[in-house]
């Protein structure tokens, strides 16, 4: 598997201000629409990109597929079984396996279920 190479510390910097500015926008989002965005999946997902370009789960398709996947799954079981953890936990159980059919998957969007 092939590594990022951080040659200079200036290619971190970028990658943490690119993905400190991407966050700070989606919290002015929801902000706005009082709906509280969830930072950690994002957070994570940036962490992929950022740190693992070439693998598979860290390009675009897999990481915008798998997080509306996601986040359609999440909506569509709360919208069945209200909140709670039951709700929270089929919700991650049948995103991951509706982003596996759908072919792209990418981990950290499970968690935006």
């Amino acid at each position: 598997m092939p590594r990022a190479t951080w040659h200079h510390p200036l290619l971190a910097l970028r990658a943490a201000a690119f993905s400190i500015g991407a966050l700070l926008l989606l919290v002015g989002v929801g902000v706005v629409l009082r709906q509280p965005l969830l930072i950690p999946p994002l957070a994570a997902s940036a962490a992929l990109v950022h740190g693992a370009p070439a693998l598979p789960i860290s390009q675009p398709r897999n990481l915008v597929g798998g997080q509306l996947l996601s986040a359609v799954t999440g909506y569509a079981v709360l919208a069945v079984t209200g909140r709670g953890p039951w709700g929270a936990a089929l919700a991650g159980g049948l995103a991951l396996g509706a982003m596996l059919l759908a072919r792209v998957p990418h981990s950290p969007a499970a968690a935006t279920a």
